[in-house]
């Protein structure tokens, strides 16, 4: 029982680990935001624009074979700019794109997360609590592994390993 907790509790640590690294990253890299917050409540007084971000969904990655559980998570971003401001739209746009370019390759200084993949970025107007807004999403999947490392076999102690290589 304590094994499995200590499992849970590392996937907990690697969560907030890996959302305080995206917050702190969009912040220190697109200072135009106002607001970053990931898992934010709607309706609330928030600086703008903002940028709410949160991990939507996970599927399995390729086992690694280390006894760490690889998710492909899916994360989105919404970009949000008054729609009253002028050119609105075209801000909501060039933000949401210099969102992409932060996702390029990034791996948020940590250990247990690959490079992004799957970068869309695109319109919405899907929420209705967020009408006053131009919205622009940016959804990408990072694999991230969980969990600690695991090796199954006995240490074995230090000699030589020898090759043999007879034509065949």
């Amino acid at each position: 029982m304590s094994e499995q907790t200590t499992s849970d509790e590392a996937a907990v640590s690697e969560l907030t680990a890996l959302h305080e690294a995206i917050e702190a990253e969009f912040k220190a890299r697109i200072p135009a935001f106002k607001h970053v917050e990931a898992y934010a409540e709607l309706g609330k007084d928030m600086g703008e624009p903002a940028l709410l971000f949160a991990m939507t969904g996970a599927a399995p990655a390729t086992d690694t074979g280390t006894g760490k559980t690889a998710l492909n998570c899916r994360f989105q971003a919404a970009v949000l700019v008054d729609a009253t401001r002028p050119r609105a739209p075209l801000q909501a746009a060039i933000l949401a794109s210099r969102v992409a370019v932060v996702l390029r390759g990034q791996y948020w200084d940590l250990g247990f997360v690959e490079a992004p993949t799957h970068i869309q970025v695109q319109p919405d107007g899907s929420v209705p609590e967020l009408a006053q807004f131009c919205v622009w999403v940016v959804e990408w999947f990072q694999v991230v592994h969980f969990g600690e490392f695991e090796w199954p076999w006995p240490d074995e102690p230090p000699g030589t390993l020898l090759f043999a290589i007879h034509p065949g």
